[in-house]
């Protein structure tokens, strides 16, 4: 319940307070020309979420290249088969979750 609570709030954060915050106080009381208003409109709606960034702690590969160049066995080959099936297994999951919502 609690859980459920908080996920209606949040949504509706989301639709209400989040457009009221960007309108009245980002493009009215902190910007000062309309170019600044342009780029605020441009950033809001050429934003995206990367899920492959959401999810990437899952899979063990979020910073591999750097864990690769900073450990004592730089090679990626291996740390990929390592942690191969970890990833393709979160990866299954997350397909199906989607198929099915």
């Amino acid at each position: 319940m609690t859980g459920l609570l908080i996920e209606a709030m949040s949504a509706e954060g989301y639709r209400k307070v989040t457009p009221a915050y960007f309108e009245t106080t980002l493009k009215t009381k902190l910007t000062s020309d309309p170019d600044g208003v342009e780029m605020l409109d441009i950033i809001m709606r050429d934003r995206i979420m990367d899920l492959s960034y959401v999810h990437a702690n899952k899979t063990k590969m979020n910073n591999a290249v750097n864990g690769v160049l900073t450990s004592a066995d730089p090679n990626f080959a291996s740390y990929y088969a390592a942690n191969e099936s970890v990833a393709l297994d979160y990866v299954e999951k997350l397909n199906e979750f989607y198929a099915n919502n």
